[in-house]
């Protein structure tokens, strides 16, 4: 079939004789096993979620056989149920885990409808690389992130239950609301590899941060104060839905509190670049201007 979005604007203003009614997203939607259409979505959320299924019915177009094995092999088995147990049931988790995969392996996890020629070169290097073997390595990274985030889990009960009767059951919450704030829920729909391995880095430093505060909690809180006027400004600020350079400058600055925190709890774990509150602040200011 002959197809070319290379021009497909990101969105389409809707008028009515009453004048302008709002956008339209475009997107992809799978229709059938082996076709997709496009169409016209009410949120870009919506239409990005359509799309990575609709290309990913389209791929399987080219991959019949592949796809058939990664559904077996690309999954934890019931007895992992520890390492997904609050993301899903075992059914769910493990269709999300076979689309987050083939979406990292195709490229299509940020629902964005590619040029024909972008499709059909995604098509040759998978081709040629082998899609099982870079399968296969995602799902042991993955693997490695649920194993990391149940270790601290684990290490934050254990803790928890050292400083039994002391008054600081918010400190342990507070933990356990950085855990999802690193690993949220909806991870494997939007975090790919390089984001998956900063996330072992991360729960490492809580780790240590955990530690630390048991032996001297006003120090740990006196950090906390530091970072928590970040954090509530990427709240608010993550609750617009704004341009892809806006979105961006959010996983940056994302990701520049999870550094901070490193710099802050845990140093030895050592930031991937320079942070500091001056650039968090210069940061918050570029976002403040597409806001």
């Amino acid at each position: 079939t002959s197809w070319d979005f290379a021009d497909l604007p990101e969105r389409i203003e809707v008028r009515s004789k009453n004048g302008f009614q709002g956008f339209a997203f475009p997107g992809l939607e799978a229709t059938a096993p082996d076709r997709a259409a496009l169409r016209l979505f009410a949120s870009k959320q919506e239409a990005r979620r359509a799309t990575r299924a609709g290309l990913l019915v389209l791929y399987r177009n080219s991959f019949p056989k592949q796809f058939k094995a990664a559904k077996k092999d690309f999954a934890l088995p019931r007895t992992d149920w520890a390492l997904y147990e609050g993301f899903d049931s075992e059914a769910g988790f493990n269709q999300r885990l076979l689309a987050a995969i083939l979406g990292e392996i195709f490229g299509t996890k940020a629902g964005r409808i590619p040029s024909r020629k972008e499709f059909d070169e995604r098509i040759a290097a998978i081709k040629a690389d082998g899609l099982y073997a870079r399968g296969k390595e995602l799902l042991a990274e993955i693997r490695t992130v649920l194993e990391e985030r149940r270790a601290t889990l684990s290490h934050i009960l254990r803790y928890e239950q050292m400083a039994s009767g002391s008054g600081q059951a918010g400190r342990f919450a507070e933990y356990r609301r950085q855990v999802q704030q690193i690993l949220p829920a909806a991870f494997l729909e939007e975090f790919g590899s390089t984001q998956l391995q900063a996330v072992v880095r991360y729960l490492k430093a809580l780790r240590i941060r955990v530690e630390r505060a048991h032996a001297a909690p006003a120090k740990d809180q006196d950090k906390a104060a530091q970072v928590s006027p970040h954090e509530a400004r990427l709240a608010k600020a993550s609750q617009n839905d704004g341009s892809p350079e806006y979105e961006n400058l959010i996983a940056e600055y994302r990701q520049m509190i999870e550094e901070f925190k490193i710099a802050l709890f845990a140093p030895e774990v050592k930031t991937s670049f320079p942070v500091s509150t001056k650039r968090l602040e210069q940061k918050w200011k570029e976002l403040e201007r597409l806001q």
